[in-house]
């Protein structure tokens, strides 16, 4: 059985789940596309989380804009995005987590480790990075001709689950995964919002050294862009994948 999908008070609500009784609060935070109600459909991902809440507390949430959050007009700041970290927490009584970010969600971790120290007990990245384009002070990044493939084919096919042979080519062949998948986009943000892709970006940097340097992690730089006018509907999600780029 799915586990109760409860709500943060205060503007905006924040979709989040309590799962498990463990000693131990992990809050797992997704990459930039989630849902609440879907994602525990996939048998593998609700495998990963079952096992995860075997011997945690384990909390997790739909971001604002995303899932089952509230949606957003204008594209917040990073440190209002890594507050919704803060929110859930609070909600659940968590004092004390271990921070998991996935992708996009690393980078909310991250912010939140070095702004909330107190509140963290360990950092966790999966696939996770500081920016996805590549920079002078950041070799591990994308190249830009390599972006605009990637997006470009993610658009394309976007709602379809197509993006899934790239984001996961492990499940390339699989139906199921990739009706899944097509559920999810189309749950986080519509085919016509890519249109608006391109608009100014948001940038954060001078993290806690204590917490994240250059030596312990590459770069300290967060950067997010939004299309013009997304999250126009309460399904529309407010930043574009390209939210990911440098």
């Amino acid at each position: 059985m799915q586990p109760k999908i409860q709500y943060t008070s205060g503007d905006p609500q924040i979709a989040y789940q309590v799962v498990g009784d463990g000693e131990l609060d992990l809050l797992f935070a997704f990459d930039w596309a989630s849902n609440l109600d879907l994602i525990w459909q996939h048998p593998s991902v609700e495998r990963f989380l079952r096992r995860l809440s075997s011997f945690s507390r384990l909390i997790v949430f739909d971001t604002r804009g995303m899932g089952l959050s509230d949606p957003v007009i204008d594209t917040p700041a990073p440190e209002e995005w890594m507050d919704d970290v803060r929110a859930v927490m609070d909600a659940a009584g968590s004092e004390r987590a271990a921070i998991v970010g996935h992708g996009h969600g690393g980078q909310l971790g991250a912010l939140f480790a070095a702004s909330h120290p107190e509140r963290t007990q360990a950092l966790v990245l999966i696939n996770s990075f500081a920016r996805l384009g590549r920079a002078p002070d950041y070799p591990a990044g994308m190249p830009e001709g390599v972006q605009e493939r990637v997006l470009t084919l993610i658009q394309g096919g976007w709602g379809t689950g197509l993006s899934l042979g790239t984001l996961a080519p492990d499940l390339a062949g699989d139906e199921r995964a990739r009706q899944w998948w097509a559920g999810v986009e189309r749950a986080n943000i519509r085919q016509s919002s890519w249109s608006g892709v391109g608009a100014p970006q948001l940038t954060m940097t001078g993290c806690s050294p204590e917490l994240i340097s250059k030596e312990r992690h590459p770069a300290c730089a967060f950067m997010l862009s939004a299309p013009a006018g997304a999250a126009a509907t309460s399904a529309t999600m407010s930043v574009c994948p390209r939210s990911m780029r440098a």
